[in-house]
């Protein structure tokens, strides 16, 4: 197992070994205080994982996945999840070992060698957790209680401004600062490297290197940066139009780079009206 390939290598032993519970949390994850509480609050022995960010184009709901895997559909789980972070327990056992059989598959291996993208990859086999909300549709863990980590409540996926949206800032304006901040894409430390702007247009640079510099994800990182004994540049990097973004926000992770958020946002919105019009147009087929 390679990659995010290896959560359920990872996990299976644990529960094997007589813990009741596990928790996968990813390497690019800050986590700003006790998540015991944030577990704590899910009654019975549910699977828990994170909400997955919307994606610009069309996903196929759990059962459809299942059923592209051959298997017997079950519940139609419609919010996709990200296994950035996963709480399973010992009767979760058995999904766990179809998860990791399932990461094996010859199939799935080969497709982990082509590009990411709904070009390259059927989306039941696009990464890991594909595969896990796969399973999650069939009939055979249809029973399985499954629960959410929510976005702006619980975890914020940082890095670009769709990723925590527009509509998710407004209503967490209030909200303390979860306990979980993902670096879920264009990681700071790649972006603001000396490669990034060898290999990206200077406008992708600018705006991938502004969007970071207002990420909660950065934001939240300075708190961490007196404990680390190495320089980390990405942690202290300030420009002009970063510092007035940071200034309108009052200190808050929802109202710093609401108006980035809102024009990704619509963006967002308007590029998935036009795919899901194409799909439906059979001259576009």
């Amino acid at each position: 197992a390679n990659s995010w390939n290896c959560k359920p290598h990872a996990m299976i032993p644990l529960l094997e070994a007589g813990f009741e519970k596990v928790v996968w949390i990813d390497s690019d994850i800050l986590v700003t205080n006790d998540p015991v509480a944030v577990f704590g609050k899910f009654q019975g022995k549910p699977l828990v994982t994170a909400e997955e960010p919307a994606k610009p184009y069309p996903v196929p709901d759990s059962v459809e996945q299942a059923k592209a895997w051959g298997w017997s559909p079950g519940i139609r789980r419609e919010n996709h999840i990200s296994s950035c972070i996963v709480m399973a327990q010992n009767c979760h056992l058995e999904l766990l070992r179809d998860w990791q059989k399932c990461l094996a598959n010859p199939k799935y291996l080969e497709y982990q060698s082509k590009p990411f993208s709904p070009e390259h990859r059927p989306f039941h086999m696009m990464g890991d957790q594909d595969v896990l909300f796969s399973l999650l549709g069939s009939e055979k863990h249809a029973c399985l209680k499954l629960e959410i980590l929510r976005i702006g409540k619980d975890i914020i996926h940082s890095g670009t401004a769709s990723a925590y949206p527009f509509g998710r800032r407004l209503c967490s304006v209030f909200n303390p600062c979860p306990a979980f901040l993902h670096a879920i894409a264009g990681k700071p430390w790649w972006v603001f490297s000396k490669l990034y702007p060898t290999i990206h247009s200077p406008w992708q640079t600018w705006i991938h290197r502004l969007q970071q510099e207002i990420s909660p994800y950065v934001i939240y990182s300075r708190f961490f940066s007196k404990f680390v004994e190495i320089p980390i540049p990405w942690m202290k990097r300030v420009t002009i139009l970063g510092l007035f973004f940071r200034l309108m926000g009052f200190g808050n992770l929802a109202l710093t780079g609401l108006p980035l958020a809102l024009v990704a946002t619509s963006l967002f919105k308007v590029k998935n009206i036009v795919i899901s019009k194409a799909n439906e147009n059979p001259l576009t087929r």
